[in-house]
């Protein structure tokens, strides 16, 4: 059985590598605070969770490709860089 946990930190750090970017060290630390005996097992959902939402940042990308920007949007990235 998956624990409440364990599963929000995978959801949280997936979300963190795709669209709410944030430090998810914060959500690492407090997993084990909670569960310092579970080492491993959040590394490795860390990593998955990181990887997963890495591999869909760069499906979304892909998706987006061919499409035209919007004049405010080649303006942001003219300033800012490329996302």
């Amino acid at each position: 059985m998956v624990d409440g946990l364990l599963a929000g930190l995978f959801a949280g750090i997936f979300l963190a590598a795709t669209i709410l970017p944030f430090p998810f060290e914060v959500l690492f630390v407090s997993y084990l605070l909670a569960r310092p005996d579970s080492l491993w097992l959040a590394l490795a959902v860390a990593t998955t969770g990181n990887t997963l939402g890495g591999m869909t940042t760069y499906l979304m990308g892909r998706m987006v490709k061919g499409r035209e920007l919007s004049p405010r949007a080649l303006k942001l990235i003219e300033r800012w860089g490329p996302p």
